[in-house]
């Protein structure tokens, strides 16, 4: 929806969530996601999506958002 009403293209938006539906949902869409694990699932059950990369602690999130996006 966030998409379609800002004319946003789904390469240019990035998910941080600790939630294996929004991962689905971000793949299903074409959006990147990183998932983190301080939060609904742990790092097994996120990996069942797939998502570009799970992190541990809000610390590495600079650096795991960097190499998401490729900066």
């Amino acid at each position: 929806m966030i998409v379609d009403k800002h004319k946003i293209e789904p390469d240019e938006i990035l998910i941080i969530t600790d939630s294996l539906g929004d991962i689905i949902e971000a793949n299903e869409a074409g959006i990147k996601s990183i998932g983190v694990i301080w939060g609904v699932h742990d790092s097994g059950t996120l990996n069942r999506a797939n998502p570009h990369l799970i992190v541990a602690s809000p610390s590495e999130l600079v650096e795991g958002v960097k190499s998401v996006i490729g900066v």
